[in-house]
């Protein structure tokens, strides 16, 4: 019976530091780890968003819940129209790609939600966290 209670302890255990790594671990670090896992490649890179208010309709509809990858092949290389979650002061910001462009520091990209198309933002490859795959 103790022996049971141990194995179940350690195994609750390491599926908490899996979600734990999951859920906060960088990106790259995601992207490199699912390489050689073969199936599982798909259940880790999946990364669960609640959409709140309504800047992204129509594509997202408030309280939807939205299915990003975090598994990224090449954040410098993201079409415009993509659908994108990236992290700016004050949160996580879900936008779409409107033109992608190129300075000294590397790859730049403007970005705005649908409904205010208007409200141009600017975020930079490494600060893209997931893509929305239609």
């Amino acid at each position: 019976m103790k022996i049971l209670k141990i194995i179940i302890v350690i195994t609750a255990l390491l599926i908490a530091a899996l979600i734990v790594f999951w859920r906060f671990a960088p990106t790259q670090m995601i992207e490199s780890a699912t390489n050689n896992i073969g199936p599982a490649k798909t259940l880790l890179c999946q990364y669960p968003v609640r959409v709140s208010g309504e800047a992204m309709m129509p594509v997202f509809q408030n309280g939807q819940l939205v299915i990003f990858s975090k598994c990224v092949e090449n954040r410098d290389d993201i079409a415009p129209g993509a659908v994108i979650l990236y992290e700016r002061p004050g949160g996580m910001r879900i936008s779409v790609v409107r033109e992608r462009t190129r300075d000294a520091n590397g790859v730049m990209y403007r970005v705005s939600q649908e409904a205010r198309k208007n409200e141009i933002d600017e975020t930079r490859s490494d600060r893209i966290i997931a893509i929305y795959n239609k």
